[in-house]
């Protein structure tokens, strides 16, 4: 989930004076912000997921295919989003800790990449929002346009202050730090 690594390297980064001064604990404050935000991800991921199954697989398979109900799924996607903030962060705290400021944004962008590529390979069917067969047939809806835009919309307010608040708090409290 590279959505959530990059969430994880970037709370590691608002909270690098933190780390730093926890060294050599990744897992403190910043860590428990990153796994609260992957689980509102994915909550709201899940939002879509029951709204409109088979454009959430990617139209790889028909929801009707799946071989485990939808909700095995979604905790799958779940465990996913914790391991991907999980991943980020902790490669991007222990490169802080030990000095590696160049490695650490190595790791955060290597996140970006992975994106970058899955949205390269998967963007057209992300903007289309129908069944499977709508999809193979040609004849999805356009995302702004389809019955989960509005929540789409919504949902991306929810995550933006779901990351931004934590972040700031983040950000301050290491602020209070004493320069050592």
């Amino acid at each position: 989930m590279p959505t959530a690594f990059i969430a994880g390297s970037l709370y590691a980064f608002v909270a690098r004076r933190l780390l730093v001064a926890r060294r050599p604990d990744p897992f403190g404050p910043s860590f428990q912000a990153a796994l609260l935000f992957a689980t509102v991800y994915a909550v709201g991921v899940g939002w879509a997921a029951w709204q409109a199954p088979d454009w959430m697989l990617n139209y790889f398979i028909p929801v009707q295919d799946l071989p485990v109900p939808l909700v095995v799924v979604h905790l799958l996607f779940l465990l996913a989003c914790w391991l991907g903030v999980v991943s980020g962060h902790t490669l991007t705290a222990l490169c802080l800790q030990r000095g590696w400021a160049g490695r650490a944004v190595g790791v955060l962008l290597s996140g970006a990449a992975m994106l970058g590529g899955l949205w390269g390979i998967t963007l057209d069917r992300y903007l289309h929002v129908g069944t499977w067969a709508e999809y193979q047939a040609g004849t999805a809806t356009l995302l702004p346009a389809s019955a989960i835009g509005p929540g789409f919309n919504l949902l991306g307010l929810v995550f933006a202050f779901a990351f931004v608040i934590p972040a700031v708090l983040l950000f301050r409290s290491g602020r209070r730090l004493r320069a050592t």
